[in-house]
């Protein structure tokens, strides 16, 4: 199909004149080629290598005309493990920032000018330090460990041990054309 046949087709979906039309064109014609029903890729890499595509135009794509489905990995959020690398869901993300904190509480326990820098980060007593730590829910302990984490990092005196933060990340929305995509392109 050409290109201005393709453009008529995404109006003719849309049931309506897009002025970016053109532009929608382009990131269907890639989508259907490179992500056809069933192998869908991530929108960072659809943006990285079709320059029309943005994310306001894949979600136009999926929600308003229909051409592209949206689907994600899971849960909506995880977080990062920065010392592992490793993706932590759901009821595991309790025990997982317990584990990096009872390591950094290690730490402390060897090294007193640890103990000084997280108090000093954390705005308490030394004496204080771990039991701080470990007050609260997932999301208040998962920021003291940010902040434990961050203060040693920038600190010159003391050098992080075998821990690290626990990043919040979001689900990347990965996106395939659908069936009635791939056919308009074809055409």
């Amino acid at each position: 199909m050409s290109r201005k046949d393709l453009i008529a087709a995404v109006e003719r979906e849309a049931n309506a004149d897009i002025r970016i039309a053109p532009e929608l064109a382009e990131v269907l014609a890639y989508t259907s080629s490179n992500a056809p029903p069933g192998s869908g890729m991530y929108r960072a890499d659809i943006e990285a290598a079709c320059p029309e595509a943005s994310y306001g135009r894949l979600r136009r794509l999926t929600e308003e005309i229909g051409l592209l489905n949206e689907t994600s990995e899971g849960a909506d959020s995880y977080l990062l493990n920065q010392r592992t690398n490793g993706r932590v869901y759901g009821d595991e993300m309790g025990p997982a920032v317990n584990d990096e904190l009872q390591r950094v509480t290690q730490h402390i326990n060897r090294d007193p000018h640890v103990r000084q820098v997280i108090a000093e980060a954390l705005e308490v007593s030394p004496n204080q330090v771990n039991s701080v730590l470990f007050e609260g829910d997932l999301f208040e302990k998962r920021d003291r460990l940010e902040e434990t984490v961050n203060a040693i990092k920038a600190n010159e005196t003391v050098q992080q041990g075998d821990y690290g933060r626990l990043d919040w990340r979001s689900t990347p929305n990965v996106y395939e054309a659908t069936e009635r995509a791939v056919s308009l392109h074809r055409r």
